[in-house]
């Protein structure tokens, strides 16, 4: 990298921006690769496993984000009925959340 010193033709201020360019290059990739990595982090992959079928074995959990697990009835009051099967929500949950996956009824 070629260095200006001050002189009659190159003024100090521009001299030391010369410098100092391939730092504010740095500077502002670093800041883009960081936004770009947060942008791609927002993307969600949504899996759908309805009560009534589907084996819990089977699913791609690294594949996925987030599982939306079908269905929930509610009640008059605001509650919901159990599940069917409570058990094969539990273990759906216990492995989706080893995965890093979240789980949505």
């Amino acid at each position: 990298m070629k260095k200006f010193k001050p002189g009659p033709l190159v003024p100090r201020a521009r001299a030391a921006s010369y410098n100092m360019r391939p730092w504010r290059t740095i500077c502002i990739l670093l800041f883009l690769l960081m936004n770009v990595q947060q942008t791609f982090a927002q993307f969600k992959v949504i899996g759908y496993l309805p009560t009534w079928a589907g084996n819990l074995s089977d699913v791609q959990y690294t594949k996925l984000t987030h599982i939306n697990y079908a269905f929930l009835i509610p009640n008059s009051d605001g509650s919901y009925q159990a599940p069917s099967d409570p058990t094969r929500l539990t273990n759906l949950v216990t492995q989706a959340h080893a995965n890093g996956v979240k789980v949505i009824i």
